[in-house]
């Protein structure tokens, strides 16, 4: 139920943000995809080193 709610919500707030998204997704993505690498290395470490 809490991910249609959520997928509607972006369905309906796309449109609108479409114009200045452009941009700011590309920065967006980048940084995401920086945390997302380092919250895996984070993990591995963890794994390797605490069990």
């Amino acid at each position: 139920a809490l991910a249609a709610i959520l997928l509607y919500a972006i369905l309906l707030g796309v449109p609108h943000a479409w114009p200045r998204a452009a941009g700011w997704l590309k920065a967006e993505w980048s940084w995401g995809f920086l945390y997302f690498v380092c919250g895996l290395n984070l993990i591995w470490l963890y794994i390797k080193y605490w069990m």
